[in-house]
């Protein structure tokens, strides 16, 4: 590895016939191109992934949040059972 009147990094590479060529190392582009193409690939990935979700219908969302709220509710009443409960239960303990 040399350098050439510029500063930049010459590689050589063997070549097929046996000889050696230069290859001047490039320019990694900067910061902000680099970033630039990160982001616009992200959003072109998840773009083609959100093409292939299956979305619920509307009874199928509508029937799922029903069962959420009932377990709710039904946990939150089992809750408050066993908190009147054991609340019960150290009041009388403690009298």
């Amino acid at each position: 590895m040399s350098f050439n009147h510029a500063g930049r990094c010459l590689l050589f590479m063997p070549k097929h016939d046996g000889g050696m060529e230069s290859i001047m190392s490039e320019k990694k582009p900067n910061f902000i191109v680099r970033a630039a193409k990160k982001i616009g690939g992200y959003f072109r990935e998840l773009k083609s992934e959100i093409k292939k979700v299956t979305w619920p219908t509307f009874k199928q969302v509508r029937n799922n949040t029903g069962i959420v709220i009932t377990a709710i509710i039904l946990i939150g009443v089992f809750v408050a059972l066993l908190d009147f409960g054991f609340e019960f239960l150290v009041n009388t303990l403690l009298k």
